[in-house]
């Protein structure tokens, strides 16, 4: 293999372990963002515009994205990170140094059966 490949090699599987490794990573999920109506049509006219640049230029558009993911790595440790100290602060501070056991859950009654006086249709369409 000639150098430029052995290099390509090493960087795929490089980014293919990243992608499946415990780091964490920064979840757009986390931002709870909705696109107004008026911005529908140039979302989706940019999204049209990134798979057609996707198909025309995938080299560069894929070198491109994985760049912007390994910045991003950091990026998700620290989120990650934040995250956990807030979690963790309420509970620290709620929690006396001599905590109380648990009380038991309580017991919640089987549900009945009784068909007989149900005004619901056996089946809903």
């Amino acid at each position: 293999m000639s150098p430029p490949a052995t290099l390509t090699a090493i960087y795929t599987l490089l980014i293919g372990f990243l992608m499946v490794s415990r780091l964490p990573v920064f979840s757009g999920k986390t931002v709870r963002m909705r696109v107004p109506p008026e911005m529908v049509l140039p979302v989706f006219v940019s999204v049209v515009f990134f798979i057609a640049l996707l198909i025309s230029y995938p080299w560069h558009i894929l070198s491109f994205g994985s760049v912007l993911y390994l910045l991003s790595l950091p990026l998700g440790w620290k989120s990650y990170r934040d995250q956990q100290r807030s979690a963790a602060a309420p509970q620290s501070a709620a929690m006396p140094e001599a905590a109380a056991p648990p009380s038991p859950a309580p017991t919640i009654p089987p549900a009945t059966t009784d068909t007989d006086h149900d005004d619901r249709p056996a089946r809903l369409n």
